[in-house]
C-alpha cells in the first residue's frame, strides 16, 4: 500500500516516503471530512440556484437532453448531476451528491502535492479544507465551486508536476483538467490569468532570453512552456472578450438584451462575420503558438483539450450549438454582465466576509505570506501571489457573491497548510530530543486557539 500512496503523491519521483501517520491522519480527514460533508445532505430547504441546477439536471436524466445556458455556468455539474440521479434516484440528497464527493475528493489532492507542501504541510492544509466554513457549505451544496475548486488546486499540482518532471504525461493531464474547469465555470479564465501572472513574473528572465533569441523556445525553461501552452489552449475561448470594445466599435459582438436575442451572442449579419473571423482566427493562433512551443508533441495536447471540451458543451455530440455557445457565449454572457454588477457588493466585499468566516486560514496565511515575500522558497511566494492575486480579482470583478469565497479560501488554506507545516518542520529540528516526534502537533494548538478565538 505504501508503495502505491507513494507513487500517486510523487514520493517515488521526490524521494519523500509516506509514513504511518501520514496515513492514519489523512484516514480521520476523510472520515471526520465525510461524515461533515454526507450527513443529513438532503435536509436543508433546496436554494433556489440549487433548483435550477436539480431541474435542469433531472431533465437530462430523464431524456429530455440539455441546452448549454452561461447563466448557469458550464455544462460538467448537470451531467454530473444526472449522472447522480441515474446511480442513486433524484431527490434532495442527489442532488448535492456531486459537490459532496468532490467537497471529499478536494481533501485529498494536498497529498498528492506533499512532495512541494512536505509532509506535515499537506496535512495541514487537507486539515484546513475539511473545517474551512465556505468549503464545508458549498460542499454540500448544489453548486459548481467546489467542483472548480477541485479542477483548481490539480491544476496547480499539475504546473508543479511539469516544472519538475517536464513529463509530456503532465501536461497531457493539466489539458485534460483545464478543459473540464471550462465545462464547469468560466471562473477558468480566473484561474488562467492567475497562473499566467505568477509564471511570467517567475520567469520573466528567462522569458527575456528567449525573446531576445538567446534561448531557443524548445530549450527554454518548462515555466515558459507550459505558460505558452495556457494561452495558446485558452485563446479561442476568448474570443467573445472582443465584446467589451463594442462601445467603441459600434458593433453588437455580446448583446446585452435577453428580449432581442441570446444575452452574449453577436447580433446582427456584421457582427456575426466578424466574430466568426475572430474565433477562427484565434484557432489559428491557437494551434501555430503550440506547434511553435511543444513541435509534434502539442497535437495531443489540443486534442485533449477539445476533445473533453465537445463532449460536455455538445452533450456528448447531441448539441452541435453546443459547440457556438461555448466558444463565444460562455465569456460573451459574463462580459454583458460586468455592467449589471448583481449583487451590488462593494470593491472590499470579500476583505469583509473572508475574516468573518475564514479567521483560520487567513491568518496563518497572512502571517506565513509576509514572511515568504521576505524571505521563503518559491513555492512559499509563488501561494503567496496566489492569494493575493485571488483577492485581487475577485474583488474587481462587478459580480461579488458569497460562493466565490470558495476560490480565495482554496489558496488560502494551501498556503496556511504550507506555512503550518514548515513551522512544524521547524519545531522538530529544533527541539531533537526524544519528544521530538510530538512537537510538531504545535501548530494544531495554533489552529485550535484561533479556533476558539473566530
Amino acid at each position: 500500500m505504501k508503495a502505491w500512496l507513494n507513487k500517486i503523491s510523487g514520493s517515488d519521483k521526490f524521494g519523500i516516503g509516506v509514513a504511518n501517520w501520514e496515513i492514519f491522519a489523512y484516514l480521520t480527514l476523510f472520515v471526520l471530512g465525510g461524515a461533515l460533508r454526507l450527513w443529513g445532505l438532503g435536509d436543508q430547504a433546496i436554494h433556489h440556484d440549487e433548483s435550477l441546477h436539480a431541474l435542469y439536471a433531472w431533465r437530462l436524466y430523464s431524456g429530455e437532453g440539455y441546452v448549454h445556458d452561461p447563466m448557469m455556468h458550464g455544462p460538467f455539474q448537470f451531467h454530473g448531476i444526472a449522472l447522480m440521479f441515474f446511480l442513486f434516484s433524484d431527490n434532495d440528497y442527489t442532488a448535492r451528491l456531486l459537490p459532496a464527493v468532490f467537497g471529499i475528493a478536494l481533501m485529498a489532492i494536498p497529498f498528492c502535492f506533499r512532495w512541494k507542501l512536505g509532509a506535515r504541510g499537506a496535512v495541514f492544509t487537507a486539515m484546513l479544507i475539511m473545517i474551512s466554513p465556505s468549503l464545508l457549505y458549498y460542499s454540500r451544496f448544489a453548486r459548481n465551486d467546489v467542483l472548480m475548486a477541485v479542477w483548481t488546486l490539480t491544476l496547480v499540482v499539475l504546473v508543479w508536476r511539469y516544472l519538475e518532471t517536464r513529463s509530456d504525461r503532465s501536461l497531457w493531464a493539466f489539458s485534460a483538467v483545464l478543459a473540464l474547469s471550462f465545462a464547469t465555470k468560466e471562473t477558468a479564465f480566473v484561474n488562467v490569468v492567475v497562473l499566467m501572472v505568477l509564471l511570467t513574473a517567475w520567469q520573466w528572465k528567462n522569458i527575456k532570453l528567449v525573446l531576445q533569441g538567446v534561448v531557443a523556445i524548445r530549450e527554454a525553461e518548462p515555466g515558459v512552456r507550459i505558460a505558452l501552452v495556457i494561452l495558446a489552449l485558452v485563446l479561442p475561448l476568448g474570443s467573445a472578450a472582443a465584446g467589451m470594445f463594442d462601445p467603441i466599435t459600434g458593433l453588437t459582438l455580446a448583446n446585452p438584451n435577453w428580449e432581442i436575442a441570446a444575452i452574449g451572442m453577436p447580433l446582427g449579419s456584421t457582427s456575426v462575420i466578424i466574430a466568426s473571423m475572430i474565433v477562427v482566427g484565434l484557432f489559428g493562433v491557437s494551434v501555430a503558438l503550440g506547434l511553435y512551443v511543444m513541435g509534434k508533441d502539442w497535437w495531443p495536447i489540443f486534442g485533449i483539450f477539445w476533445f473533453l471540451w465537445l463532449i460536455f458543451y455538445t452533450t456528448v455530440f447531441t448539441n452541435a450549438d453546443g459547440v457556438a455557445s461555448g466558444v463565444w457565449r460562455s465569456l460573451g454572457y459574463w462580459v454583458v454582465q460586468q455592467d449589471v454588477g448583481r449583487g451590488s457588493q462593494p470593491w472590499y466585499y470579500y476583505f469583509v466576509i473572508t475574516p468573518l468566516y475564514e479567521f483560520v486560514p487567513l491568518a496563518v496565511a497572512s502571517v506565513g505570506g509576509a514572511y515568504y515575500l521576505i524571505k521563503g522558497s518559491v513555492v512559499g511566494r509563488f501561494l503567496t501571489g496566489w492569494c493575493v492575486l485571488n483577492f485581487l480579482f475577485y474583488s474587481i470583478a462587478a459580480e461579488k457573491m458569497p460562493w466565490l469565497l470558495v476560490h480565495i479560501t482554496l489558496a488560502l488554506t494551501v498556503l496556511g497548510g504550507y506555512t503550518l507545516g514548515q513551522l512544524a518542520d521547524r519545531l522538530t529540528q529544533y527541539y531533537e530530543h526524544r519528544y521530538a516526534r510530538w512537537v510538531w502537533a504545535i501548530p494544531l494548538l495554533v489552529v485550535g486557539i484561533l479556533l476558539f478565538a473566530a
